[in-house]
Order: C-alpha cells, then sequence, then structure tokens
C-alpha cells in the first residue's frame, strides 16, 4: 500500500502540473488583449531596447528591465505583431513557474515535501494567480524576488550580493514594496530571531532600497536626459494624486473577501491563523502587516495588490493543514473527508475563474492587431493620431463578488497599446497640427462591455481615416465582441 501511494501521490502530481502549464500556455498563445497597466510596461520596454516610444514614468521599472531584451530580439527578428503579445506572455509563464518551484523551495523544510508541494498546487488554484499568471504585470514577479531573498537568506543569513539583489528586484517591481520590506523585517522581530540576523536583514533592505534609488535615476537620466527630476517629480504627483482618489470609492474590505476568502473557501484561512501561531509566526506577521498597511496607508483599487504576500498566507496555511491533519487518526474517515473539502475549496473558485479566462471574446479579440496592423501598413512616414478614450472589455461571467470587475477590464485599442506594438509615438489628435496624409484613429466612447448592457448604435467600433483636404475616408472598421 505504501508503496502504491509513493507511486500515485507523485504522478498526480505531475499529471497536475502538465495540465496547468497546457492551460497557461494556451491562455498565452490566444490571448490578443491585455491590461492597460500592462501595455505600459510594455511600451516601456520597448523603449529601453531602443525604440523611440513614450515611457510612462509613472510605472516601476522592474517589469520593462526584465522585458527589454525580450524587445530588442523581437526587433532583431522584425517579429510579427501578434508576437510582439504572445512572446511577453510566455516571459511571464516562465516567471510564474519560477515562482511556484521557489514556493516549493521555501516551505519544503519546514512543511515537509508532501505538504510543500499540497500548499503550492493550492496557490496555483488561487484566483489572482490563475488569472495574472500570464499578465504581463508587477505582482507575480515581486511574489518570486522576495521568495528569492528568503532564500538567499536561508542559505546565508547575513548580508550577500544574491539577498540584496533580489531585494532590489523587488523594491523596483512595486512602488508600495517597501512596505513588504517593512513586513519582512517585522516578521524576523516577531519571530524570536536574534539580533544579529534581524540587524541583517535590516542592511540588506538599507543597501537595497539604496540601490533601487539609485536605478530609478540612472534610468530615468537615461529615458529624459537633462530633464529626468521634472519627469520624476510629475510621476511623483501622479503617483500620490492617485493615492489620494483610490481610498474615496473603492471599499478594501470587500476585496479582502475576494482575495481570501473566495480564492480558497473558509479553511484555508482558518488554517492560516492555526499555523501563525507557531512555526508559521513569521508568514503570518509579513502576511497581515502588508495587508494592513496596504488598507490604512494606500487602499486597495484592485484585490490582485495582495499577491505579493499570498505565498505567505498559503505558507502559513500549509502548516495549519498539516497540523490539522496530524490531529485526525490515520484510519479515521475523517481524513478523507478533510482532503475532500480542502480539494473542493480550491477547485470550485479554481473552476469558474478558468471559465472566465476561456472567453474567447474577450481575451481572444483581435482588434487590437487589426487596427494596428492597419496602422502599421498606412501610416508610412506619416503621423498617427487618437480621438477618443480606451476601449474596455470585462468577461460578461462576473462571479463571487462585485468588485471581480477588475480582475477582467482589458483595453482593446488604446494610444498605448497602438504605440507599442507598432514602435511610434501616437499622437493626441487637436494637440499638434494634422497635415495632408496622416492617418486617425477614432475610437468609441469608454465602454464596459457586460451580458446585460447593449452598445448604442455606431458607438461599437474603432475606425482608422485618412486625413485630406477632401475630408475623412473610412478605411476600416472592426466590431466589439458584442456587435
Amino acid at each position: 500500500m505504501r508503496v502504491w501511494k509513493k507511486r500515485l501521490v507523485p504522478g498526480a502530481a505531475a499529471l497536475y502540473w502538465s495540465l496547468y502549464a497546457a492551460f497557461q500556455l494556451r491562455w498565452s498563445l490566444t490571448t490578443r488583449v491585455d491590461y492597460y497597466d500592462a501595455l505600459e510596461f510594455l511600451r516601456n520596454a520597448r523603449r529601453l531596447a531602443g525604440d523611440q516610444v513614450g515611457y510612462s514614468p509613472t510605472r516601476p521599472p522592474m517589469l520593462p528591465l526584465l522585458h527589454a531584451p525580450l524587445q530588442a530580439i523581437l526587433d532583431l527578428a522584425r517579429a510579427p505583431l501578434a508576437a510582439r503579445l504572445i512572446a511577453p506572455h510566455l516571459l511571464q509563464d516562465a516567471v510564474g513557474a519560477a515562482l511556484l518551484w521557489c514556493l516549493y523551495r521555501y516551505l519544503r523544510p519546514r512543511a515537509g515535501p508532501a505538504w510543500a508541494q499540497a500548499a503550492t498546487i493550492l496557490f496555483s488554484l488561487n484566483r489572482m494567480t490563475l488569472h495574472y499568471f500570464g499578465s504581463v504585470l508587477a505582482d507575480l514577479p515581486c511574489a518570486l524576488f522576495l521568495l528569492l531573498f528568503l532564500l538567499a537568506r536561508r542559505r546565508k543569513p547575513g548580508p550577500t550580493l544574491l539577498s540584496g539583489a533580489a531585494l532590489t528586484a523587488c523594491l523596483l517591481c512595486r512602488w508600495n514594496a517597501a512596505l513588504l520590506a517593512a513586513a519582512v523585517l517585522a516578521g524576523l522581530a516577531l519571530d524570536g530571531r536574534d539580533r544579529r540576523q534581524l540587524l541583517g536583514a535590516a542592511v540588506t533592505a538599507a543597501a537595497a532600497g539604496v540601490a533601487a534609488a539609485l536605478t530609478v535615476v540612472a534610468l530615468y537620466h537615461r529615458v529624459f536626459a537633462l530633464a529626468w527630476p521634472a519627469a520624476a517629480s510629475g510621476a511623483g504627483r501622479d503617483f500620490l494624486s492617485a493615492l489620494r482618489d483610490v481610498g474615496g470609492y473603492h471599499d478594501p474590505a470587500r476585496l479582502y473577501v475576494a482575495a481570501v476568502i473566495a480564492s480558497s473557501g473558509l479553511l484555508l484561512p482558518l488554517a492560516f491563523f492555526a499555523g501563525a501561531a507557531e512555526s508559521g509566526r513569521f508568514d503570518g506577521v509579513v502576511f497581515l502587516s502588508f495587508a494592513g498597511a496596504m488598507a490604512v496607508l494606500i487602499h486597495y483599487k484592485e484585490a490582485r495588490y495582495l499577491v505579493p504576500v499570498l505565498p505567505f498566507l498559503y505558507a502559513a496555511g500549509a502548516i495549519g493543514l498539516k497540523r490539522l491533519w496530524d490531529a485526525i487518526p490515520p484510519a479515521s474517515a475523517l481524513r478523507p473527508t478533510f482532503a475532500a473539502a480542502v480539494a473542493a475549496a480550491a477547485l470550485w473558485p479554481a473552476a469558474r475563474e478558468a471559465a472566465a479566462l476561456r472567453d474567447g471574446a474577450v481575451y481572444g479579440n483581435p482588434v487590437l492587431l487589426q487596427t494596428a496592423s492597419l496602422v502599421a501598413r498606412q501610416a508610412g512616414a506619416h503621423r498617427v493620431f487618437w480621438e477618443g478614450q480606451a476601449y474596455s472589455d470585462y468577461s460578461r461571467d462576473r462571479t463571487f463578488v462585485a468588485g471581480d470587475r477588475f480582475y477582467y477590464v482589458y483595453h482593446v485599442p488604446s494610444p498605448v497599446a497602438l504605440g507599442y506594438l507598432t514602435g511610434r509615438t501616437i499622437w493626441r489628435a487637436g494637440g499638434a497640427p494634422q497635415s495632408d496624409g496622416d492617418l486617425l484613429v477614432k475610437a468609441p466612447r469608454r465602454v464596459f462591455i457586460s451580458g446585460e448592457e447593449a452598445l448604442p448604435a455606431g458607438e461599437d467600433r474603432v475606425e482608422v481615416y485618412r486625413l485630406s483636404g477632401q475630408g475623412p475616408a473610412l478605411l476600416a472598421s472592426y466590431p466589439s465582441p458584442a456587435s
């Protein structure tokens, strides 16, 4: 019986990871739109790779630095436009796979290989992990670099080049990652570590902060030359304005529910608190201190803001689940019931999420690539102008809570998207003189498409015009998925 279990469990885990990889690869290969944030990250990466496109200084630099070499390779290969969406998703898949592996390595010494594997599987089924796995967003990379920092410290507790580099990369992923470093120091302090370990972590954090600041200054200097102080101060004003605005119209408690409970059922949070009492104390402090600081200081606009500390929720939860499992007698019928409850709590929300991710009307929408392809063919040496607001979509299957719309917002074409895909500067109409031969891309008003809403006639298309003395001539029009 024991030999059979030794063969069954690894085989089942291998089958699961194969299916998971196939699902994520299919999404990466078929998705034709991405979040506005992602498109700004990618445009910044293309600027760092040498293209003279716009640069958004409010976006943290780590993701553009990670993707810039890939953008340079795509330029050298003269890759088609679709590859500029597919290739970055595949790179993010590699980052996500590395995060899962690091979480397993992080958990194995404390929870054992079986529960480390179980917790990693549960984390991979979290709605946010499943949804954002291949998206070009900084949340999962931020979690990866934080785990790499902790794994490096496990090998050598004092300050090292590897731990410092990992924490610097983490700080460069998100502006609020400074709260992550503070949460880790709080976890070390409350976990009863000796002062030398705490001092070493504090020195590493301080050095990483200086290195991150110098990296941002060097990057701004390269992109904006002597104008970088003005760009940096403008980015700071925009960031502080966004912080003031977010707290007024988003309810953080609702997104706590979406992030913590709806992703795993009630069982995992209960196990988290059971595990946080002893060997999971560090993980519990990191998760709760970061989540609490975000709620008080910054507030939540999207549940994915918790993604960088989700591994710690599952790490503490794994230890708690192991304690609950060990408390059940081996021959008791409660063990299979307990296992089934854990599986159901994870699989039900994951299945709903996977169904939403298969929505080809949103994720496979070709209008962005069609518009970019038309602009690339027709513009020549002329300028391209943009009129209207970004065209936004979200999945028709809104699940769990009203805040779920933040999971599914996509921007079908936008000036940022066209700038990234075509490698051009996209001008705002009216912001510069328009001459004969220039192109005008006319987008509909900002709209959200759902199963219950219909668009007024004429407001469901993207139009591209050639400007001339005889008036605009329609070159193309692509209907939205709802039309």
